[in-house]
């Protein structure tokens, strides 16, 4: 089933100028997990996230704006966030506090993890 894509800004620069070479790759790669779990997993609307750690960045992490479904999620939607629950990009969307929370927790608590998925069956 196609979705409509939600717009909820626009930065005032594409995320590709203001991101490391490093950084858009994995942010490729998370846009794509994210579609591959909408794909496999029975997901619940919007309230599923994936967030990855950055490694140049072990204090930051990826994860998917609000109200964008896993199979929309971009390398351009992707929201930049520290362990505090700071978003820490400038972008025209935002992560819902619930993922945001979720993420940080975890990734602060355990610093061997470089990512975490979270999903309702």
């Amino acid at each position: 089933m196609k979705r409509d894509v939600v717009e909820i800004g626009k930065p005032e620069r594409p995320p590709r100028e203001r991101v490391s070479a490093e950084e858009w790759q994995l942010r490729r790669e998370l846009a794509a997990a994210h579609r591959l779990v909408a794909h496999f997993v029975f997901v619940d609307m919007t309230y599923n996230h994936i967030s990855v750690r950055l490694p140049a960045e072990p204090d930051h992490f990826l994860v998917k704006a609000d109200k964008v479904f896993m199979e929309q999620v971009t390398a351009s939607n992707l929201v930049k966030y520290d362990l505090h629950g700071r978003q820490v990009s400038e972008s025209g969307y935002k992560a819902s506090p619930a993922a945001t929370n979720l993420h940080a927790a975890v990734l602060k608590a355990r610093p061997d993890i470089v990512a975490a998925v979270h999903t309702h069956s």
